[in-house]
């Protein structure tokens, strides 16, 4: 898990994985800190450890962070439903 905080030290946001896959398995930005390459300097600090290719699911209903990883060139992998709704497994191949 990497965390990102703010000049006054409070939490922005994080990044956490599942390493076996690699798969990320949360990457939350606090909506007040969104837009501003928290979430990109996260991914970017994984490429220092975490070999590609990377997946994870994103909800097709959250749009702004489903066009956030495709604007990173994250591609679709697959597709599925769960209890939370319909989603999209994403990879990326490089960095």
């Amino acid at each position: 898990m990497f965390v990102a905080v703010g000049e006054d030290k409070q939490l922005i946001g994080f990044v956490s994985v599942w390493m076996a896959e690699p798969f990320i398995h949360h990457l939350y930005i606090k909506p007040s800190y969104q837009r501003f390459g928290v979430g990109r300097a996260l991914l970017t600090a994984l490429q220092q450890w975490l070999p590609l290719p990377w997946q994870l699911k994103c909800l097709i209903k959250n749009t702004a962070a489903l066009n956030f990883y495709l604007s990173q060139g994250w591609v679709a992998a697959d597709t599925g439903e769960s209890e939370d709704g319909k989603f999209i497994t994403l990879q990326l191949e490089r960095g």
